[in-house]
């Protein structure tokens, strides 16, 4: 049987909400968000610049990991085609990733670049569905199992708390759209929270937010901006990318439920290594 507390302030607008019944809202409030193409830029931080993440104190100003930034576009056609193109600063194909009903494609192309499929996923796309199973899915994917609401109070706002543990999201009690995405990530062999904030809703298409921040352990580590949403024209774009990459497509594997936590330390070390091969006088500069 579903859990579900009654935790409800009595000042607080909202009402509690069964999972099933919760559910059922978010599928209602995204039903709007069909198809899109989003450009986005994306920053990546070392949230152990100043502190390693096992040790408590200060992380101090964030420090940017310039040689790990990369831009995409990202094309969705709901509940029937994902297009994800990751390039760097010159345009090169970093990272592919394609999905479909029939399973999904996923490729890394340059290196010491190497984003995988999970670096380069954008969070919000797992909302937008209008099949109560595809939901209940991408929440597992993100490691969420939709067993309890509550209602928190996070900094003076009333929203829902769905999922269960540690790992849950924040839902608006208003709006129904997803404010925050909380998981668990691994790092030199424990596991550390990773917290996504939602922000800078579009003026139009009011579910999708335009900035993403994912702070590890209260660290700013990636920041992912909207730089252009268009959602015209879509039947041309994704006739040019079905034959673009039409050899990828008939290599797509069944689709599965991706559990496995981001390889943060991978990452980290990567560029860390890079950044001691070239001359770094410049980066110094910008610390602060």
């Amino acid at each position: 049987m579903l859990a579900w507390l009654l935790l409800l302030p009595s000042s607080a607008p909202a009402k509690t909400l069964l999972p099933i019944e919760l559910m059922d809202q978010m599928l209602k409030a995204h039903q709007s968000i069909g198809q899109f193409v989003l450009q986005t830029e994306v920053t990546v931080y070392d949230p152990e610049a100043f502190i390693p993440l096992n040790q408590e104190g200060d992380p101090g100003i964030p420090y940017e990991l310039s040689a790990r930034g990369y831009r995409q576009t990202l094309t969705f056609l709901r509940d029937e085609l994902i297009v994800i193109e990751s390039r760097d600063k010159k345009n090169k194909l970093l990272h592919l990733y394609l999905e479909t009903p029939k399973g999904r494609f996923s490729k890394s192309f340059e290196r010491p670049v190497s984003l995988s499929e999970l670096d380069t996923a954008f969070t919000p796309l797992a909302f937008y569905t209008k099949r109560a199973a595809s939901l209940r899915k991408h929440l597992g994917g993100l490691g969420i199992a939709p067993l309890e609401v509550t209602i928190d109070e996070v900094k003076g706002r009333i929203l829902y708390r769905f999922g269960w543990g540690e790992e849950y999201i924040l839902v608006d009690p208003d709006s129904f759209r997803i404010e925050e995405v909380h998981r668990l990530v691994q790092a030199g062999g424990r596991y550390y929270p990773l917290r996504e904030v939602f922000s800078h809703w579009h003026s139009i298409k009011k579910q999708v937010p335009l900035r993403v921040d994912q702070y590890i352990q209260g660290r700013l580590f990636k920041q992912i901006q909207v730089k252009s949403l268009s959602y015209r024209g879509m039947r041309r774009k994704i006739l040019d990318l079905k034959k673009k990459y039409r050899a990828r497509f008939s290599e797509l594997q069944p689709n599965e439920v991706y559990t496995q936590p981001i390889n943060l330390e991978e990452l980290i070390q990567e560029s860390k290594n890079k950044n001691a091969r070239q001359d770094v006088s410049g980066d110094q500069k910008n610390r602060p």
